[in-house]
């Protein structure tokens, strides 16, 4: 079964049957990319945890527990798929380079959130980088605002 259909039957199941509109598949996928991030370490930091649900409330327009609740969906789709390549891959061909941007910079915001970016984190930033299509300069220009921004 791919990861699609499994993300459409966890929607279908939670909304009673309503299936999951485009919107929804990509917020789910953008919060499954960001808790990948923060998982990567092998645990997630109250730091981490409540960065997470600060900007996914941000970023969606929603309150901190309908956001919260999102992360519990998509540490689910991401312990589902357990690659980033598929979570990508969810967000679809429509997805311009300004909003890939954005979210390789929510990522390094998530990583940068308990003051240590560790070996994995820094790896999995360059991998997600380079699966949304950004070229090297992106990258680096990421980091770097990143790091300007790290507590």
């Amino acid at each position: 079964m791919s990861l699609l259909t499994r993300l459409t039957r966890l929607f279908a199941a939670r909304r009673e049957g309503v299936p999951a509109s485009p919107q929804v598949t990509e917020r789910l996928a953008v919060a499954a990319l960001l808790v990948h991030v923060a998982r990567v370490d092998g645990r997630v930091s109250e730091a981490e945890r409540t960065r997470l649900t600060a900007i996914l409330a941000r970023r969606f327009g929603a309150d901190l527990d309908e956001a919260g609740r999102l992360v519990e969906e998509a540490g689910e789709l991401d312990h589902q798929s357990g690659d980033v390549d598929a979570l990508v891959d969810l967000l679809g061909h429509g997805t311009d380079d300004a909003e890939r941007r954005r979210i390789l910079a929510l990522a390094h915001e998530i990583a940068a959130s308990d003051g240590i970016l560790h070996e994995f984190e820094d790896g999995l930033l360059w991998r997600l980088g380079r699966a949304l299509g950004l070229d090297e300069a992106a990258l680096a220009q990421a980091r770097d605002a990143a790091s300007r921004a790290a507590p």
